[in-house]
């Protein structure tokens, strides 16, 4: 019966594991977004550079994996240097950090599970 129980949380730790590595790996896949970016005409939009973009971009993303303290990022926008957020879109993307970061304690604590589940199978 103990057997059983750890298999099956072997297993759902497992899938715990796999679904926030997928997220992650496409959340931080550079290309997925400059893909992105030219489908949906985003340089037009935000009056921005495609190199430009992908700095600020890359910015964003150094922010969410905790390598950056805050998201004041300078960017040229139709041909002027101003900082590229404002306030409501850094307030998000604090609540998206700490989701992110929820996220990768959570990873951590079901590769834990997930082996130890699996040493006293």
């Amino acid at each position: 019966m103990v057997q059983r129980w750890l298999s099956i949380f072997a297993i759902l730790f497992l899938i715990i594991v796999l679904f926030l590595t997928s997220i992650e790996i496409v959340a931080f896949d550079l290309e997925f977004y400059e893909n992105e970016y030219g489908k949906l005409n985003i340089t037009q939009n935000t009056g921005m550079s495609d190199d430009e973009l992908m700095r600020v971009t890359k910015e964003l993303l150094k922010y969410l994996r905790g390598e950056r303290e805050d998201l004041k990022v300078p960017g040229i926008v139709n041909g002027e240097s101003r900082l590229v957020f404002n306030e409501k879109e850094i307030a998000h993307m604090i609540d998206v950090k700490d989701l992110f970061m929820k996220g990768v304690k959570l990873r951590i604590v079901s590769i834990l599970g997930f082996l130890f589940s699996l040493l006293k199978l």
